[in-house]
């Protein structure tokens, strides 16, 4: 066994990421499938306690931690699965990048005249307000500086920028106007609640609670795509769009991301003050700051893990505070991925949806409609394991 191998079988994440494996297959051994290379390269397929085979190779058994950190892939197959399911396992929607027109330059003039029909205020912070106003005959949202410092100027400034950039990618709101002085943007309205009330309603089950999370990260994914790291990624900068008279126990809700008056592209140096915020990453604070990362925003992420397991009806599973504590750690490199963390808190999902009461009777939607197939059964997940 190479060097490498054993360097990042001892790493953190390599660990803590196989007591996941090890516990999970444990259980359910007869269902899972393994499938991955061996050192030459070769592919490899097999099931439950079968022999793993190499192709035209002699059969070899995997019988120790270190031989299943080797795998690429853990693989859940179950039958009379179309190829439909095989790619979505949850029917959460997500959003798609759209062309849209260029944004409208307003004078201060016109922004008084837009403002002034705006009275309902959907949020505020400490650089400016959000007003539902009328624009173009739609409902938009218009976010206004509370005053005219450069720090602020230069935050819309940049979020302009990035909305620009991400156009409606993962999530976004599409800008429609904007205002140099004083700053200001107009952007499309979102129907529907932050996460942070969601999670808090009482009527929504810790199922639904806990299978967006992984939908949310996948918008968070799709952000760092692009090359943009949001730094401020928290639990009310997080919209589920709701459709028209949608019941908000059901899944199908359109997960945005608000609020990017901090995000940056990736490797600019950022250095925060420390005001109590929790949720970003401890390296910003340092002398001289850090360059912005995706592990910065992996920190958040594992934040709004703890930020939901601590409001659901009863005491999660440990598994979950691992995947948390994987992405909190202090030092960046000793983080999880985003990709592990997401496909495994997936799998996670599964089994909580298996193991609960009365399970031949819920659906996704968290909702009792008599007897259907176990949702188990539907869903198939893809971990990766870090080498």
């Amino acid at each position: 066994m190479s060097s490498n191998t054993k360097s990042s079988s001892n790493s953190p994440e390599a660990l803590t990421m196989m007591d996941l494996w090890i516990n999970h297959c444990t259980v359910h051994r007869q269902e899972f499938f393994y499938t991955g290379e061996d050192d030459s390269g070769n592919a490899m397929a097999g099931g439950g306690n079968q022999k793993m085979r190499r192709q035209q190779k002699t059969p070899k058994r995997f019988t120790s931690t270190i031989a299943l950190m080797k795998m690429k892939t853990l693989v859940c197959p179950y039958k009379n699965l179309g190829e439909e399911n095989n790619r979505q396992p949850y029917s959460i929607l997500k959003s798609g990048r759209e062309n849209n027109p260029k944004p409208d330059s307003l004078q201060s003039e016109e922004l008084h005249s837009i403002r002034s029909l705006g009275t309902q205020v959907l949020g505020h912070g400490s650089y400016g307000i959000v007003f539902k106003i009328k624009y173009k005959h739609q409902d938009a949202a218009l976010k206004l500086a509370r005053h005219t410092s450069r720090a602020i100027q230069r935050s819309f400034k940049q979020e302009r920028n990035v909305l620009e950039l991400l156009q409606s990618a993962a999530g976004a709101p599409r800008i429609l106007a904007y205002c140099q002085d004083p700053p200001a943007i107009i952007m499309e309205f979102i129907p529907g609640r932050t996460f942070k009330t969601y999670v808090q309603l009482k009527e929504i089950s810790d199922i639904n609670k806990l299978q967006m999370l992984p939908e949310i990260g996948r918008q968070l994914q799709e952000l760092h795509q692009h090359n943009i790291i949001h730094v401020d990624f928290k639990a009310d900068n997080i919209m589920l769009e709701e459709k028209p008279d949608e019941d908000i126990r059901s899944n199908n809700l359109r997960i945005r991301i608000l609020d990017f008056g901090m995000a940056y592209p990736a490797g600019k140096f950022l250095r925060l003050h420390s005001n109590g915020t929790k949720w970003y990453a401890p390296e910003y604070f340092q002398d001289g700051g850090a360059p912005t990362s995706k592990s910065g925003d992996v920190y958040s992420f594992g934040y709004l893990i703890k930020y939901t397991l601590r409001r659901l009806k009863r005491a999660p599973p440990h598994t979950f505070s691992v995947v948390a504590d994987g992405c909190m750690k202090p030092t960046p490199g000793h983080r999880l991925h985003l990709p592990t963390a997401l496909e495994t808190l997936e799998i996670l999902v599964a089994k909580e949806i298996a193991s609960s009461s009365n399970l031949a009777e819920w659906h996704f939607d968290g909702t009792r409609r008599g007897p259907t197939v176990c949702p188990y059964s539907t869903m198939i997940t893809f971990i990766t394991v870090a080498t």
